[in-house]
């Protein structure tokens, strides 16, 4: 198993591809756990913290337009997702409104400009 919570939003979606292909080639290589936002998230992270990261040399790059889906044809499949926003609430570590938000339905497939983060537990296609 691999855990690459944190790193793939600083990576381009070439170089992400690369490191999907990459782990996917390993024999040894079952899963995979790491964390995806959606383009729309990203907007708002590279808007209210993005100069600094981008100063310091640490642009925030990644945020599939095809959500989990992106790892598909890299050779991963999605075993597990967890919302960030409904984990949070659900273990009530969230203010009122990010709870409230957390009532909605989950978006499926393309994520699009609506906000949303989740940690994902991928699984190499055999």
């Amino acid at each position: 198993m691999v855990i690459t919570e944190g790193l793939l939003i600083y990576l381009s979606r070439e170089e992400v591809a690369a490191l999907a292909g990459d782990l996917a080639a390993m024999p040894g290589m079952r899963h995979w756990v790491t964390d995806v936002c959606s383009p729309g998230l990203l907007r708002i992270l590279q808007k209210n913290i993005g100069d600094p990261l981008r100063e310091a040399g640490a642009p925030l790059k990644f945020g599939p337009e095809e959500g989990i889906g992106f790892f598909e044809p890299l050779g991963w499949r999605a075993a597990e997702v967890m919302s960030t926003i409904r984990t949070g609430a659900k273990i009530k570590r969230s203010p009122l409104f990010l709870r409230l938000i957390a009532l909605l339905p989950e978006p499926k497939g393309k994520l699009g400009s609506r906000p949303w983060s989740g940690a994902c537990l991928l699984e190499r296609d055999k």
